[in-house]
């Protein structure tokens, strides 16, 4: 377990162990502002999450079986070695429902994944038992973090200590709290394939401007933005889920008839709960011997009416009445170079809009691989891949993820991607220096 905070935050009693309803040990977690998280030994599994006000936040069935073997219904289990039914082992794998113990000394994470955070550090090692049913060695280490903003965050690393490489897919099965289920739109998923498990995986293409929900949902969507928007109408607050080594998202809602068929969960409870989970699930990771994957999960709360501002934009509408002229302000995401940082962006409606895409175009300098001199973006949905469907919402989600994302594959200017690639510590030195320079006046 650690912490670390520049403030006068007393973290003696900003961890604690204690023993759970069946005397398993598990940790609580508390912020400054009196948010808190509890983490089981048991799977390593987020079983509650509350913000400041002690507001529950994480689903949890009032007719789980809290008792091992069997997965806690609600709060965030682990799927791993297997997310779902796609192989041979047990639904979801078998890590959550293992005893993890605690890292006492793990390998560094980067500087940001412990500043003003309080968090503790589970490992779980494969056993003879694990190796019966999946002949694979493995180390997988879980860090859960409580930010001082009361930000949830989970990073998962796997390392293959093996002979042989092995494969996996892997999710975090992430319970929302909802307040009805049919008042829940998502945003970031609109457009997007997915495969849809009602149907025996078969592929479709999202053709909503948002998902919303009127029956049972059981869905992985495919290579999905890096920040997804879960708004919850009646009680006027969004869940922001942002991720990292996690391409695909998971959705699901079992509705009326699965939920009576479950003898772990509420008749009516599908009305008040909602997974949305950051997952790799189409393309399986594929670890060599002595290589580690990382993936990462952030949960914010915020009011619906600050989101866009969390999501990094502000002030978005057009400029003196003129409907095809508007502007945008983006503020640079904190888990990037240009934090800090206020970006204007101006977006030109072409007559035929929206059947052609909107140009796009930074007016604030700044130094990325895909946005040149002239502020002009290299987005694959400004160009091939412009659907109709697109909302500029999604267009500026889409833009603040490149800004943490580059893609240094498909460069607008080539001597940053070169950088990017061959010596990134410059990359980003330079980038937060042109932040400063251009960004924060």
């Amino acid at each position: 377990m650690g912490h670390h905070s520049a403030s006068v935050w007393d973290f003696s009693v900003a961890t604690e162990i204690t023993k759970d309803w069946n005397g398993i040990d598990q940790i609580v977690l508390r912020n400054p502002q009196g948010a808190s998280a509890r983490v089981s030994l048991h799977g390593a599994q987020v079983t509650s999450w509350r913000n400041e006000q002690g507001q529950e936040l994480l689903f949890t069935s009032s007719k789980a079986i809290f008792k091992a073997p069997k997965a806690m219904r609600g709060g965030i289990p682990i799927c791993f070695p297997q997310f779902g039914n796609c192989g041979s082992l047990d639904l979801h794998g078998f890590v959550r429902n293992k005893m993890w113990a605690i890292d006492d000394n793990p390998p560094p994470l980067p500087a940001n994944d412990s500043a003003s955070k309080t968090f503790v550090d589970l490992i779980l090692r494969s056993s003879d038992e694990n190796m019966k049913c999946w002949p694979h060695s493995f180390e997988f280490r879980l860090r859960v973090s409580l930010a001082t903003d009361g930000d949830l965050c989970l990073t998962s690393r796997v390392r293959n200590i093996n002979g042989k490489s092995f494969s996996f897919s892997f999710a975090y099965h992430t319970y929302l709290l909802v307040s009805d289920i049919s008042e829940i739109r998502i945003e970031g998923l609109e457009t997007l394939d997915y495969l849809d498990n009602l149907s025996h995986k078969e592929r479709f293409t999202e053709q909503g401007d948002a998902i919303t929900f009127e029956s049972e949902v059981d869905r992985v969507y495919l290579s999905a933005p890096n920040i997804i928007a879960v708004l919850d109408h009646e009680r006027k607050r969004t869940f922001l889920i942002r991720k990292e080594g996690l391409p695909d998202v998971a959705v699901w809602n079992p509705w009326e008839k699965k939920s009576k068929a479950m003898t772990d969960f509420g008749d009516d409870e599908y009305k008040h709960m909602l997974c949305v989970d950051g997952a790799v699930v189409e393309k399986p990771v594929n670890l060599k011997p002595g290589e580690e994957w990382t993936g990462r999960l952030q949960i914010s709360v915020v009011p619906s009416s600050f989101c866009s501002e969390r999501l990094g934009l502000e002030r978005t509408g057009p400029v003196a009445e003129d409907m095809f002229h508007w502007q945008a302000t983006i503020m640079g995401p904190s888990d990037s170079p240009y934090a800090g940082g206020v970006f204007l962006v101006t977006i030109h409606f072409p007559p035929d809009y929206p059947f052609k895409p909107p140009k796009v175009a930074f007016r604030t300098k700044v130094f990325h691989p895909n946005i040149n001199s002239n502020g002009s973006i290299c987005l694959d949905i400004l160009k091939e891949q412009w659907s109709p469907a697109l909302t500029i919402s999604k267009v500026l989600l889409s833009i603040c993820s490149l800004l943490t994302d580059p893609n240094p594959d498909d460069p607008l200017v080539p001597e940053i991607a070169h950088m990017y690639k061959t010596d990134k510590s410059k990359y980003e030195t330079t980038a937060r220096s042109w932040t400063q320079k251009y960004a924060m006046g």
